[in-house]
C-alpha cells in the first residue's frame, strides 16, 4: 500500500529533494531546520530552557542522594561541619 503513494506524500512538507542533514557525517535525508528527524527531536529537546533546567535539577538531587548514602563522604562532611562550628564557637568566647 505505502509504495503505491506517490513520493511527494512520503516528504515531509518542506523537503526538498537532493537535502541531506547539515551534521557532517550524517547522510540522512533533511526534515526540518536542514536536519534530520533524529538530529532535529535532538535539537527539539536540548534547546528547550525548561527541560535543560528540569534535567539539571533531576542530576543535582541524584548526586545529594548518592554522596547522603556514602559513609565516607558523610564522614567527612560531619568532620568539616564540627570544624566549623567548633572555630565559630571559639571566635564568640
Amino acid at each position: 500500500m505505502i509504495d503505491r503513494l506517490p513520493p511527494d506524500l512520503l516528504d515531509p512538507p518542506g523537503f526538498q529533494p537532493g537535502r541531506v542533514c547539515k551534521l557532517d557525517g550524517c547522510e540522512t535525508k533533511h526534515n526540518s531546520r536542514g536536519l534530520c528527524k533524529r538530529h532535529y527531536r535532538q535539537w527539539l529537546r536540548h534547546n528547550d530552557e525548561a527541560y535543560r533546567e528540569s534535567q539539571r535539577e533531576y542530576h543535582r538531587r541524584r548526586r545529594a542522594k548518592k554522596r547522603r548514602e556514602d559513609p565516607e563522604y558523610m564522614a567527612r562532611r560531619r568532620a568539616a561541619n564540627n570544624a566549623y562550628y567548633r572555630r565559630r564557637k571559639e571566635e564568640q568566647q
